[in-house]
Order: C-alpha cells, then sequence, then structure tokens
C-alpha cells in the first residue's frame, strides 16, 4: 500500500516541476563569448523562451571573475553600462549595443523584476576589452611559438642519445622525475578537457569560471609523455656506465605515489568532502613539485663529473625559448586586457617559468663556461698562450751558437800552445 503510494507522490513531484520548468521565462544570450576593444561597439542578442504577459524589464549583473559576487553594477568599469530593457507583450528578442570603456574582463548575466523570471547564473556572456588588436594577434602567435618550442626541446636529447647509442652524462633521476611529472600534468589535463563529470564540479565550484585547459595543452602534455618514455627506453637499452636511479630519487617518486594513492583512496570513499576535482589538485601539486626539482640532479652530475657531455645543450636551448615566450605571453595579455592579477595573484605558473629558466641559465654557464666543449676549448687556447709567453721570457738554453763562439779568439795569449807538450 505504502508503495504505490510512494510512486503516485515522486510521480506528482516530477510533474509539478516540470510544469514548474515550463512556466518559468528564461533568458538566453546568443553568443557565449564576446571580445572587442576599447572604445568600439558589439551587438549582444537575447532571447526568452517565452514571452512577458503583460511586458516587463530585462536588466543586467555583472561579476568581475568567478569568485567575485555577481552584482547589479560592475566594480571596474570595462563596459558602457547596459540600460534596463523593456519588453513589450509577445516580444522574445532583444538586441544591445556594448561598448568596450576600459581593458579587462568580465561576465554579464540578465535578471528581470517578473517573478515568473527565472535567473538562471549559469547564463552569461565572458566579454574581454583589449587595448589592441596587434598585441592580441601578436600574442596568439608568441603562443603557438613556444609550444612548438618546448615541444621540440626533447628531441636534442633523444637524438643525441640514439647517435651515440649511449646515455652517458644523462641523469636518470631526472629521466625518472620527468616521467612522472608528465604523467601527472596529461591526467590533470585529459580529465579537466574530455571527463563531463569533473567538468561538472569544476564549473559547480566556478559557475562562470574557464575550463583551464585548451586542446594544445592535451597534445603537448601526452606528446611529451610518448617521448619521456622513449628516452626512459633508451637508459633501459644503451649504454649507461653503470648508471642507475638514486636512492634519493626512488626515495621521492615514491612518496609522491604513495600520495597519489591516499589521496585517491580519500576521494573514493568521502566524495562529499573530498571530490574527484580535489584529487586532480592533488595530481597537479606532484606536477608543480617535480618541475622544481626535477633538473637538480642532472646540474650536480655536470657538476661531479666537470663536464656535459652526453646532456644536450639544445634541449636547454628550446626549453629556455620556450619558458621565454610563455612569460612573454602572460605579460602581454596582463597588459592588454589590463589583468596583472593574474599573474601576481596566482603566481605559480609564473614562477614555475621563472624556476625553469634559472635552472637553464645554470645549464648555460655549465656548459659554456666551466665544464663543456667551449669552455675546455677556451682552456686549451688560454694554456697554449701561457705556455707560448713563457717560451718567450725563458733563456736561450737551446738555441744553436753563433758564429764568434764557432770561431776561437786569435790573438790571446796562450790560446796558440794549450795543444803543446808542457816539456819541448
Amino acid at each position: 500500500m505504502l508503495l504505490p503510494l510512494l510512486v503516485l507522490s515522486l510521480l506528482a513531484a516530477q510533474t509539478a516541476a516540470q510544469s514548474d520548468n515550463v512556466t518559468r521565462i528564461g533568458a538566453q544570450f546568443l553568443d557565449s563569448s564576446v571580445s572587442l576593444t576599447v572604445g568600439r561597439s558589439a551587438h549582444l542578442s537575447i532571447s526568452l523562451n517565452q514571452s512577458f504577459s503583460a511586458g516587463d524589464y530585462l536588466y543586467f549583473t555583472y561579476q568581475a571573475d568567478s569568485q567575485s559576487p555577481v552584482l547589479p553594477y560592475q566594480e571596474r568599469q570595462v563596459v558602457l553600462p547596459l540600460p534596463a530593457v523593456y519588453l513589450p507583450p509577445n516580444a522574445t528578442a532583444a538586441e544591445l549595443n556594448l561598448t568596450g570603456w576600459d581593458a579587462g574582463r568580465l561576465s554579464i548575466g540578465v535578471n528581470s523584476t517578473n517573478p515568473d523570471f527565472f535567473n538562471n547564473h549559469s547564463v552569461f556572456v565572458r566579454v574581454t576589452v583589449a587595448k589592441s588588436d596587434v598585441i592580441d594577434d601578436f600574442n596568439f602567435v608568441v603562443g603557438i611559438l613556444y609550444v612548438v618550442l618546448w615541444s621540440m626541446s626533447f628531441y636534442p636529447q633523444t637524438v643525441l642519445n640514439y647517435r651515440r647509442k649511449s646515455v652517458v652524462g644523462l641523469n636518470f633521476d631526472f629521466i625518472g622525475l620527468n616521467l612522472l611529472g608528465f604523467c601527472a600534468y596529461a591526467a590533470f589535463n585529459v580529465c579537466l578537457y574530455w571527463v563531463a563529470p569533473v567538468q561538472e564540479l569544476y564549473f559547480r565550484r566556478h559557475p562562470r569560471g574557464v575550463i583551464p585547459v585548451e586542446i594544445a595543452d592535451v597534445v603537448f602534455t601526452l606528446h611529451a609523455v610518448v617521448i619521456t618514455s622513449v628516452q626512459v627506453v633508451q637508459c633501459c637499452l644503451y649504454e649507461r656506465g653503470g648508471q642507475r636511479v638514486s636512492l634519493t630519487a626512488r626515495l621521492l617518486l615514491a612518496a609522491m605515489l604513495l600520495f597519489l594513492l591516499a589521496a585517491l583512496l580519500v576521494s573514493a570513499f568521502w566524495q562529499a568532502g573530498f571530490d574527484w576535482l580535489n584529487y586532480l589538485y592533488c595530481v597537479s601539486y606532484v606536477k608543480l613539485t617535480v618541475t622544481l626539482i626535477k633538473y637538480s640532479p642532472q646540474a650536480y652530475m655536470n657538476y661531479k663529473r666537470q663536464s656535459t657531455d652526453g646532456w644536450s645543450i639544445g634541449t636547454i636551448f628550446t626549453d629556455f625559448s620556450g619558458g621565454a615566450l610563455s612569460i612573454l605571453q602572460m605579460m602581454l595579455l596582463a597588459y592588454n586586457y589590463n589583468d596583472w592579477p593574474s599573474i601576481m595573484g596566482d603566481p605559480t605558473k609564473f614562477g614555475l617559468g621563472l624556476v625553469s629558466i634559472l635552472y637553464d641559465c645554470v645549464f648555460f654557464v655549465q656548459h659554456y663556461g666551466l665544464y663543456g666543449e667551449p669552455a675546455r676549448r677556451r682552456r686549451q687556447r688560454r694554456l697554449l698562450r701561457v705556455s707560448a709567453t713563457e717560451a718567450a721570457d725563458s733563456p736561450a738554453v737551446n738555441q744553436p751558437p753563433t758564429a764568434a763562439a764557432e770561431q776561437p779568439d786569435e790573438g790571446q795569449p796562450g790560446d796558440a800552445d794549450d795543444n803543446k807538450p808542457l816539456l819541448g
């Protein structure tokens, strides 16, 4: 008896909810994003799923970023304020003119004074106002270049290993940490870009946020995992001079894997307090940790060997160029959209780029100033110059005798009688 009543109650509730959704009036922006420059205008179109029965007003809300509150005004004016729009009976669309006032980003939502209007916070349009289209276009090219350079940075070392049929000089700790770091980064990017439940969790926390992963990020990290795996295989097949992963690196790798396993178990059994998005953030922390420490073993190994043989300087050139262009792009974006807090407020990406560049500078000094082939050639030339200077300054020991020394001094007393017997 209770079961049929329960089923009927649920059906009634579902029917009421469906009828409620049908009677509610909702709005939708025809464009999900609008880009313009300061002083220029763009059209903004809004449509309703049904008209107001007696006519009513639409007004607009603003949000500076996903962490800021939704307000009926702009905290910092980015576009000219949008006036309330009156929609007469039977009207289901409105056209607006949006004009850029100052460089920046914001989200614009829509609401109404009508009691039948459904105020859906997930309905909004992202607006970006730039200072210059030229900087935007240049920044796009810079973005392509740094991704290409970072992708190319894996090949010089791989090719060098293949040509030498040896990995002597390449530190195995660096390779192990690098593989774990890129596997973690790839997992983070793939899940945020492709896995719908994870995206749902992200938008639940940041209703007007943007997924911080693009297809270029996914391709780059998957490519990095493949090429780093090739280098691991090279370490197993080629001459390695008895080298192996150090105990310190093995302990670090084990600690990070245990951390990921513990976070996975917590996420699996405590979804209410620690969901899959939290787990992915833990995965990203492993990548950040690896990036901070992975170059140290290679730099220390170069110092101990007093040599950079076996370590490709081409890798460092491409990595340095990609890192420098990445930071340049961040700076240009911050300037063009008046968005300096994106760097100062979230220093992780910026700081890691700087750390990579600093390590690259250490390798440049080691290769060209201390231990590499250019440094050896300079030392040899210096030794040759010193030897030549010492030879020029030393007394003539092995010079041939002069003509005066070859002939006896005639006329000197006693010279003619030197060979005569003493008793004549």
